[in-house]
């Protein structure tokens, strides 16, 4: 009995609240009171300008700066990004020119990482397309 009166009451509750979210809203409110002057000036445009205005190399793939230096490791794909690969070391007002060959590897090369620790062990994790193991002992 109990159980009915519980129900008969959840439904008077429901049918009364979604008469009234269906009832028509209450005027808005004008703000009288702000401060606010004017209208937000828009975003200024985004400009477009080169990092490296001397530098001009082909099918460069991927390019991070060297942690604690001021220079930039950048990956090359050689041959028509097919590989092979070259890993270059540059300075921001060099040129192609001045890059300092790393590594250059048979294989495909995209990206690499610097071990967290990389200043006082070096390590850098390349990551690459390889089918079998020998990739990891070049």
């Amino acid at each position: 009995m109990v159980r009915r009166h519980s129900w008969a009451l959840l439904l008077v509750v429901l049918a009364q609240s979604t008469s009234e979210s269906l009832a028509e809203p209450s005027p808005r409110t004008v703000w009288t009171t702000s401060r606010f002057i004017g209208t937000p000036d828009p975003p200024k445009p985004f400009t477009v300008e080169l990092a490296f205005p001397k530098f001009e190399m082909p099918n460069l793939v991927y390019l991070e700066r060297e942690p604690a230096t001021d220079t930039y490791l950048l990956v090359q794909h050689v041959v028509n990004w097919n590989g092979p690969t070259r890993i270059l070391r540059v300075r921001p007002a060099g040129s192609a020119e001045d890059a300092e060959l790393l590594l250059e590897l048979r294989h495909l090369v995209y990206s690499f990482a610097f071990h967290p620790d990389f200043e006082q062990n070096g390590f850098i994790y390349f990551f690459g397309n390889r089918r079998d193991a020998s990739f990891a002992h070049e």
